[in-house]
């Protein structure tokens, strides 16, 4: 039941709980109707029994419990697919219809626990990116500051993983990689080349002073 249907909350005495087709959930009727369907852990959590009566807050307490349940659970099953970063979190559950104020305990709770950690993901993402795909830093540290990732963990990540040394000799690897499948003039081929390299993710300049290196040896068959 979403935070919108409290208002149709009534008081009154459980008549039955019942089991759903899910056995991990219940569901509660009071005075004869259902009234909600709860993760089944909250009867015992609440106390809850035939008989019991229940006041509008208590059934406004279960809902806001149930309701966290559902962030919780929506958040790590997104989680169990892939690291994901706070802002990415949070996004998917706004998208869900879940409100900031319900989502941000959750998140905050998950980053004390360790499942959210944007450190950590910054640094599997730049090895992943720079040593396994070829992306240069300009593309990887778009892409991280897209994932909501903060300067510093970006920084850090880049720092870690990626040096002027190895940059070029990625760049190196993917210049003798493509050039051979460029067609056109000299000029041509450069051109093509370094727009590939920009689009990598690698600085105009270094792309620039590159390629003109490696065409040019390869021109004189050095």
């Amino acid at each position: 039941m979403r935070s919108s249907d409290k208002g149709a909350l009534k008081s009154g005495m459980i008549t039955a709980l019942m089991s759903q087709k899910n056995k991990d959930r219940t569901s509660v009727f009071v005075d004869g109707h259902f009234a909600l369907g709860i993760c089944t852990d909250l009867v015992e959590s609440h106390q809850l029994h035939v008989g019991k009566t229940l006041s509008h807050a208590e059934l406004e307490c279960l809902v806001n419990d149930e309701r966290k349940r559902n962030v919780r659970s929506t958040a790590l099953r997104y989680l169990s697919y892939s690291s994901r970063t706070e802002f990415q979190i949070h996004e998917r559950l706004r998208k869900k219809g879940f409100s900031t104020s319900e989502i941000t305990p959750v998140i905050e709770e998950l980053i004390d626990l360790g499942y959210i950690d944007d450190r950590s993901y910054a640094i599997e993402y730049v090895q992943a990116r720079f040593k396994h795909k070829g992306y240069g830093p300009n593309r990887i540290r778009s892409e991280l500051v897209a994932d909501g990732v903060r300067q510093e963990f970006i920084f850090e990540a880049l720092g870690i993983s990626v040096t002027s040394e190895n940059i070029q000799e990625e760049a190196i690897k993917i210049i003798n990689k493509f050039q051979n499948r460029v067609q056109g003039t000299f000029q041509e081929r450069k051109k093509k080349l370094i727009g590939y390299l920009v689009r990598r993710g690698y600085s105009s300049r270094l792309a620039q002073q590159l390629v003109q290196e490696v065409l040019s040896q390869s021109e004189s068959g050095q």
